[in-house]
């Protein structure tokens, strides 16, 4: 009898889950902890944004995805892997193997300067992008100016969606991105890049590129260009600018100094026993090319996989 646990819902965890759902014996336990309810297919949370899908479109329950599972809705708030344990909101949960997957969240510390920055929506979850589709429908602004904050696939998408839905709707509308790099994409070719913008110009989508946001109040930010200052108009502003991993206190200490476990080529995390990590809170440098593995939903979900089916020999061995 083995008691398995598996932190958080998205790609990584669920597609984990399900492969471990097929290997359960009778008296095994598969715990899956999530502070949401659903399995949500994010790549598409900027068509929720724009309006084209509704969040029933890109969801489902995890009740009825996971049916082998014990699901606890709480939020993790620590792990300790001496002892094997993980403290939610309200309870205790005792593992033999863990499976971290808890993914990333917004980083809003780009905009911690910045007063006013609860009015920067974001998207990371459905309900971010039903805000987004609030703002943007908002019946009593005929006029919007939209600035996004962070050029990369997220910002590029959203910027792309939400012009297409003025455009759809016969509106008026601003749409700018803020790219604090010289381009778009720097790791990839410069003819995709030049390609991207092109895209973005005929989609009358203004990007400034080397430029950081400098303040933002009352529907007006303020942007600092290499050449100066520039005041535009932004009564929709959307932050996209990169994920931090969600935050959990580990005893003892197993995150690097960014907050990301790191992992072996089995997806194990260092220094710890019995415990995986997969997904965007996962650092594993693949060998290849030197670099980490892209926070893609793709990249979750292989490495869910994996690590389940890695943890099949362990599985048995414990069984004995």
């Amino acid at each position: 009898m083995v008691r398995i646990v598996i932190l958080g819902a998205g790609f990584g965890g669920v597609y984990a889950a399900l492969h471990f759902q097929k290997q359960l014996r009778k008296g095994d336990v598969l715990v899956v902890v999530s502070n949401q309810k659903d399995f949500v297919f994010t790549p598409l949370l900027h068509e929720v944004a724009a309006g084209y899908l509704k969040a029933s479109d890109i969801s489902i329950p995890l009740s009825s995805l996971l049916r082998k599972c014990q699901l606890i809705q709480e939020t993790v708030k620590s792990i300790d892997f001496k002892r094997q344990i993980v403290e939610a909101n309200t309870k205790r949960i005792s593992y033999d193997f863990l499976l971290i997957a808890l993914g990333t969240m917004p980083n809003r510390r780009v905009i911690s300067h910045i007063k006013q920055r609860s009015k920067f929506l974001q998207l990371k979850t459905v309900s971010d992008a039903q805000a987004i589709y609030k703002r943007l429908a908002d019946p009593h602004k005929k006029q919007k100016s939209v600035l996004v904050i962070g050029a990369g696939a997220t910002g590029i998408e959203v910027a792309a969606e939400i012009q297409s839905f003025f455009k759809r709707k016969g509106r008026e509308a601003s749409v700018k991105l803020v790219q604090n790099l010289p381009g778009i994409f720097p790791g990839k070719s410069e003819n995709f890049g030049n390609y991207v913008q092109r895209s973005l110009e005929n989609q009358n989508i203004t990007v400034f590129y080397n430029t950081l946001l400098a303040s933002y109040a009352h529907d007006t930010a303020v942007i600092q260009m290499p050449e100066g200052r520039k005041t535009v108009a932004a009564s929709v502003p959307i932050l996209t600018a990169g994920v931090v991993p969600v935050p959990v206190k580990t005893i003892p200490r197993m995150t690097n100094e960014k907050g990301f476990f790191e992992v072996n080529h089995f997806l194990e995390i260092k220094r710890a026993k019995n415990a995986w990590a997969v997904g965007d809170i996962a650092l594993y440098i693949n060998p290849v090319d030197n670099k980490p593995v892209p926070m893609l939903a793709q990249s979750a979900k292989d490495e869910g996989e994996l690590a389940a089916r890695n943890n099949d020999l362990e599985l048995s061995i414990e069984r004995l």
